[in-house]
């Protein structure tokens, strides 16, 4: 689902009068982000398991990314164990099965602001914790900013007795975002390239689906999906999950930190949430209250704080994923 990209420079080539490509580029890359939140839930909703939605994600950006990790394979080779696996864990099968059993719980609207909100928080404190690299008293503010949003959503839930399931589904979009710091972290502590370790966690997470099912641990419903059912309303799952959110994305967001500049791409990139929340209405029905919406904005106003002030270098697809720098 993600990759790093290591910007050239921090203004790009877009500073230059206005680039329409980029900005469009950009849209593009928040719009197929949220459409993973979006069409997972849906698969959800139409009995597909974890198992069938990273069968679709991994599998497609295997054939896509593979190459990228064969090329790299020495420097791969040459990475510290701790990191491999955190990197094939962190981005694989753990994260997604965490993303998708939250969706089970909670609506989707709920995801697209924890999530992206929760993977810089936890960087942050994984990175100062393992490297000694603390945010700047202007960054602090957009930490704080979104751990106010993360409580106004979940305390509720979790003061409410008569929604539990609820809140378990709270913390599994949380644990999500840790699995996805955690890759976060190992990556930028490691030389692998970008598109070599999104092929790398891919093919590693192809190969456990495997082992899973070969052992009759899969819970898989494709099977009778396709026997029993019309397999029309399951191809844009398909094409979103399989192809666009593992390859497209990434290299639609590659070419807008190139043409705008890495803290105008990354700035934009904060709206995914807000994407989201709009599409879950759309597409899912789904009804906004006004404390979605107000946890909405604060974590969108934290995340866009902390990418103005350049607290990463890098950046992770999807949802909102960065490198820390110490200054």
């Amino acid at each position: 689902m993600a990759f790093f990209i290591r910007p050239v420079s921090g203004t790009g080539a877009g500073t230059q009068g206005v680039n329409f490509a980029g900005f469009a580029a950009i849209g593009l890359t928040i719009l197929i982000w949220s459409s993973w939140i979006i069409t997972a839930k849906m698969g959800v909703e139409l009995n597909l398991t974890s198992f069938d939605l990273a069968a679709m994600r991994y599998g497609c950006a295997s054939i896509f990314l593979s190459y990228f990790a064969y090329q790299y394979r020495s420097v791969i080779f040459l990475t510290k164990p701790g990191h491999l696996i955190c990197i094939c864990l962190g981005a694989g099968l753990p994260f997604l099965f965490l993303a998708t059993w939250g969706l089970k719980f909670t609506p989707a609207s709920h995801a697209g602001i924890l999530i992206p909100g929760s993977l810089p928080l936890f960087v942050t404190v994984l990175t100062a914790l393992r490297a000694g690299v603390y945010p700047s008293a202007a960054r602090l503010i957009g930490v704080a900013g979104i751990m106010v949003g993360i409580a106004i959503l979940i305390i509720p839930e979790m003061l409410a007795s008569d929604s539990p399931t609820m809140f378990v589904g709270h913390l599994l979009y949380l644990a999500a975002g840790l699995s996805w710091s955690i890759y976060t972290v190992a990556v930028n502590e490691s030389a692998i390239p970008p598109l070599a370790a999104s092929g790398l966690f891919s093919v590693v997470s192809c190969v456990l689906l495997f082992i899973l099912y070969i052992f009759g641990a899969a819970d898989t419903n494709i099977a009778s999906i396709v026997l029993t059912q019309d397999v029309s309303r399951y191809l844009l799952i398909v094409v979103v999950q399989g192809f666009f959110v593992g390859t497209l994305s990434a290299f639609c967001f590659t070419y807008a930190v190139m043409t705008l500049g890495a803290s105008i791409a990354t700035a934009l990139s904060s709206l995914t949430p807000l994407m989201v929340v709009l599409l879950s209405v759309l597409f899912l029905g789904e009804t906004i209250n006004t404390v979605i919406l107000i946890a909405m904005v604060i974590v969108c106003f934290g995340v866009a704080v902390m990418s103005c002030n350049g607290l990463f270098r890098s950046f992770v697809i999807p949802p909102i994923f960065y490198r820390m720098r110490s200054k």
